[in-house]
């Protein structure tokens, strides 16, 4: 939290957390690894951002499908990387995802406030 709310102050937000930020998922992957196809229904409507190590570099992949146009993407990973989304009410479309790795690698997933979550996706615009 105090990692978050630092970046929050240096790009000019104010550091309101209405839930706490906690862990959403920290897990490790061994080369082959997956996690199978998943949309977090059941979970909080939220932004979700999840660091990802590599150790050793290699092919690593967050696979997706839009909910808007139904299209799969792939999205390498890379190392020290992260990829941030939101866990989208039912009736605005799921976002399935799934995880393979070739490689070791390790991940860790917060809740992250909205307003860092939209200063993050506008890339600080």
């Amino acid at each position: 939290e105090e990692q978050i709310r630092a970046l929050m102050e240096r790009v000019g937000l104010e550091p309101r957390f209405d839930r706490d930020t906690d862990s959403r998922g920290a897990s490790y992957m061994p080369p082959g690894g997956f996690m199978e196809w998943h949309t977090n229904q059941k979970h909080v409507i939220a932004w979700r951002l999840y660091f990802h190590h590599l150790p050793q570099g290699g092919d690593s992949r967050f696979i997706y499908q839009n909910p808007i146009d139904g299209r799969v993407r792939t999205v390498p990973d890379t190392d020290l990387g992260c990829n941030l989304f939101k866990i989208r009410p039912r009736n605005r479309g799921l976002l399935w995802h799934c995880i393979w790795t070739n490689v070791p690698r390790f991940s860790w997933g917060i809740y992250v406030d909205p307003a860092l979550a939209n200063w993050l996706s506008g890339f600080g615009k």
